[in-house]
């Protein structure tokens, strides 16, 4: 009885507190994304959901936990052929370190699932993302325009950094993170009945072309041609005319006040040709580290010669004039890091990944954004980042579990809403 009163006595929980709760893990997502121009500090919001993780592990096992057999397939295909790589690898320990850090992604990934699966919000997601995304446009274009950005960081007169600056940085992670920005602004569009939301693209584009990447225009152009195929499904002959409007005089303001965009378009385009002089120009010269690459692949074709090999081993043979970083193509990267194990494992990770965004994109599913992003960031002829790289180990990894938490909470959500409707 006094037990009982004692609880009856006790204050309510605070509205704010109740909410955090609720929303902490969409709230490590933003901030994951937030803290990226500022250094390793991205590895914040990733450790305290390793530590949530393992703390869950440790309370509840595996009983809460959905069907993980697709989320661990993938884990394992992407880790496993890291360790056997390491048999054969010029830096062993960074090479298996490499395979700890994607064990520990993977782990933490459970519990954004476990959570997921129980309360998400979409729209608190997506809305935050964008609102941080539209920050740095702005923020950029202040750079551009002015000549520093609201940091003080300065124009190179080259490539637009904004808030990464020195790193050349912004245009890819806008690339990758669109999928986001676009939904945000369909679902306000949605809400308001208004399509002026759309707008917010043209300043958003212009950045990304601004930033002089080829790999982010690529990487961009992929995924509004998944778009393009949604609304053309859905015979949306209006909002398909709005948006490529945009992208025109997005594209035509770009050119015009920047010479440099210009000629970097124009080198692109040369690119097409047969010319090798023309497609090495038009990949950043990029032609004599996928030679490096495939040379050291052929000296340990099965297991690879593991990371962090082509700018020592590769400049030691002869392979490349310069230390090249990494072979800027992921699917060369994974074949030379990890041989032909690596790589058809690597092939099998994407396929199933493509799969799901390719059936979720097909059906319209409320899964399309998250698995579009998911198979962007896994993209084989990417060439922005190392695959095993840091930076980009951090990234495939976020938006590989959002979209298996939002795949899991949505498979949730209509088992329960059959359940009911049978009983």
């Amino acid at each position: 009885m006094k037990l009982e009163n004692r609880y009856k006595d006790s204050p309510p929980t605070p509205f704010w507190r109740d909410w955090l709760m609720r929303r902490h893990v969409e709230l490590l997502v933003i901030l994951f994304v937030l803290v990226q121009p500022f250094g390793e500090s991205f590895y914040l919001p990733v450790i305290i959901l390793l530590l949530l993780s393992l703390n869950g592990f440790y309370r509840e096992g595996i009983r809460s936990l959905p069907n993980l057999s697709l989320y661990a397939s993938v884990a394992l295909l992407l880790t496993i052929p890291l360790v056997i790589a390491s048999v054969s690898a010029y830096k062993i320990d960074k090479t298996l370190i490499t395979a700890l850090y994607f064990v520990l992604y993977a782990v933490a990934g459970v519990y954004v699932i476990r959570r997921f699966a129980k309360s998400f919000s979409s729209d608190f997601l997506f809305y935050g993302i964008a609102a941080i995304l539209m920050f740095w446009t702005f923020d950029a274009l202040i750079q551009y325009f002015v000549g520093h950005n609201l940091f003080g960081w300065p124009y190179n007169g080259y490539r637009l950094t904004g808030i990464f600056h020195p790193k050349i940085r912004i245009g890819i992670v806008f690339a990758h993170l669109s999928p986001f920005l676009i939904e945000a602004g369909r679902r306000l569009s949605l809400r308001s009945g208004q399509n002026w939301h759309w707008l917010l693209l043209a300043p958003y584009f212009a950045v990304v072309l601004l930033s002089g990447s080829r790999s982010a225009w690529l990487t961009l152009l992929v995924v509004w041609f998944v778009y393009a195929v949604i609304l053309l499904r859905r015979r949306d002959i209006k909002t398909i005319g709005q948006i490529f409007l945009i992208l025109a005089v997005s594209i035509g303001t770009s050119m015009l006040i920047s010479d440099k965009l210009k000629n970097r378009l124009e080198q692109t385009l040369r690119g097409l040709s047969t010319d090798p002089e023309a497609i090495n120009t038009a990949t950043s010269l990029r032609i004599e580290a996928w030679q490096g690459a495939w040379q050291l692949f052929l000296d340990a074709p099965v297991t690879g010669v593991g990371v962090k090999a082509l700018g020592d081993l590769g400049f030691q043979r002869g392979y490349t004039s310069i230390p090249f970083g990494h072979a800027h193509f992921y699917g060369l990267d994974v074949l030379m890091v990890t041989g032909i194990i690596g790589f058809v494992a690597y092939l099998i990770a994407f396929g199933l990944v493509f799969w799901k965004a390719a059936v979720s994109v097909w059906h319209e599913t409320k899964t399309f954004p998250f698995w579009l992003a998911a198979g962007a960031i896994m993209l084989p002829f990417n060439m922005h980042w190392e695959f095993h790289g840091v930076r980009s180990i951090a990234w495939l990894w976020m938006l590989l579990f959002i979209a298996f938490a939002a795949e899991y909470r949505y498979q949730n959500t209509t088992s329960t809403k059959t359940k009911t409707i049978g009983h």
